[in-house]
């Protein structure tokens, strides 16, 4: 019997024609050696794992590695890839950046790779000194303003687009823009996404990643009628939020931010100049200590729930999907009564009072020491959810990134049917059908 046709809400077509020749030959440097950085890595990742997402990452095209996820799916599917803007991940705007600050963190950069020992928070950048960047190639780095997503946008763009063009019944991509853009577009922000998003238009949504050093409260996202927030409750435009404490985040020592902030110490949100007269945030943890930290810093700054009830206080039909439900382990923290599990316990509450809140378990994985399955997750967690709150979980599988912690998507989506059962065309048809309006 043929299989119902799914979507997928959350996934990724980068490829390696997004990055700059400096990160591709980055790349290429792991794929060749990468046994070094298995062994000595934190977290002891299965090699093959990575060796795998590598080998997507650098020989796929966004067309290819949609081919390879209908294979491994074993029916037909439609995909709704996310874009993410990295053009401030490792430099700051024009409008408000010192020309030497880059350049002197550059160098700080290079200095530490010299003196970098085995340690156990720095095995991996120790390793990448070493093998990849060997006998003065840290001029790579130390040297030069190197950005290694210059290019970033401006391919993924033309590479979704074209995707699009192609498959228009069965790729749905979300727009992604930074709004510290604004002062370089002649039509600021809001006139990109309007020329990009939109009924007739390639991209069916917006992507947010406030991780990357901005506010979810910045005012081209949140002041006035004329912000992208209500642009997008007006229009009914889905967006998809990057939401807990892992993933991805800017790497400089310090960001200059409008909008709120959450103040950890405080436990609440505060506007920026309440934080710093000049409004800038000078970073506790940075790239030369414990990446992990570093991360968990700016996703709580910068990406706080707190932040998000804001902008629903304001715009309270706003359609958007809180992606990953906390993350794997603050669902398990969830499933045990921890108070730990903030990011879950606000986000479960916010699907319960707002009529557009979503939430999808893409990259689900085992954490910790896998006494925590998609079962534990089905019955601890989803089956105790409000009918209401359960007609807006969504399917995400995040690949190709989530080969970065499961050996294959045809066993996580085999996991999903199993477990979810009759739940499952729920959540992987039903419900992302409304949220992305088709």
């Amino acid at each position: 019997m043929k299989k119902k046709i799914m979507i997928d809400t959350h996934c990724h077509f980068f490829s390696k024609t997004m990055f700059t020749s400096d990160i591709a030959k980055l790349v290429a440097g792991l794929r060749k050696n990468p046994f070094p950085f298995f062994r000595n890595s934190i977290d002891n990742r299965n090699e093959r794992l990575v060796e795998k997402f590598l080998d997507i990452a650098y020989d796929k095209s966004p067309e290819q590695i949609y081919e390879l996820m209908k294979k491994e799916y074993d029916c037909d599917f439609i995909a709704v890839p996310l874009m993410i803007d990295m053009m401030y991940t490792m430099e700051k705007p024009d409008d408000y950046k010192n020309s030497n600050d880059r350049n002197g963190y550059i160098r700080k950069i290079g200095k530490e790779f010299k003196k970098m020992t085995l340690d156990s928070q720095n095995r991996f950048l120790f390793w990448l000194g070493e093998t990849v960047l060997p006998k003065g190639n840290l001029n790579l780095i130390s040297n030069r303003s190197v950005n290694f997503f210059k290019n970033s946008f401006e391919v993924q763009l033309r590479e979704l687009i074209a995707l699009k063009k192609k498959m228009p019944d069965r790729v749905y991509p979300f727009f992604s823009i930074d709004p510290r853009r604004e002062k370089t577009l002649k039509h600021g922000v809001l006139g990109e996404i309007k020329k990009y998003v939109g009924e007739g238009k390639p991209f069916i949504g917006l992507k947010i990643y406030t991780g990357l050093g901005y506010s979810p409260t910045h005012p081209v996202l949140f002041d006035g009628k004329k912000s992208v927030y209500a642009w997008c409750e007006k229009n009914r435009i889905p967006i998809t939020a990057h939401y807990g404490e892992t993933g991805f985040a800017h790497v400089l020592t310090d960001a200059k931010i409008e909008g709120d902030i959450y103040y950890p110490p405080s436990g609440d949100i505060i506007p920026m100049e309440e934080y710093s007269s000049d409004r800038v945030i000078r970073y506790e943890k940075n790239y030369m200590g414990n990446t992990d930290d570093m991360i968990m810093e700016r996703q709580l700054m910068h990406n706080h729930p707190k932040l998000w009830e804001k902008v629903l206080e304001r715009y309270p039909k706003l359609k958007i999907n809180f992606a990953h439900m906390g993350g794997s382990e603050q669902l398990m923290a969830y499933s045990l009564g921890s108070k730990k599990a903030f990011w879950t316990a606000m986000i479960l509450g916010l699907m319960e009072k707002y009529p557009n809140v979503y939430s999808d378990l893409s990259c689900f994985h085992y954490p910790s020491k896998n006494d925590f399955t998609l079962r534990d997750m089905y019955n601890k967690i989803y089956l105790k959810m409000s009918n209401k709150a359960r007609r807006k979980v969504l399917y995400g599988s995040d690949f190709y990134m989530v080969l970065l912690f499961r050996p294959s998507l045809k066993g996580y989506i085999a996991e999903f049917r199993r477990e979810f059962g009759e739940d499952f065309e729920k959540i992987a048809y039903n419900n992302p059908k409304k949220f992305l309006g088709l």
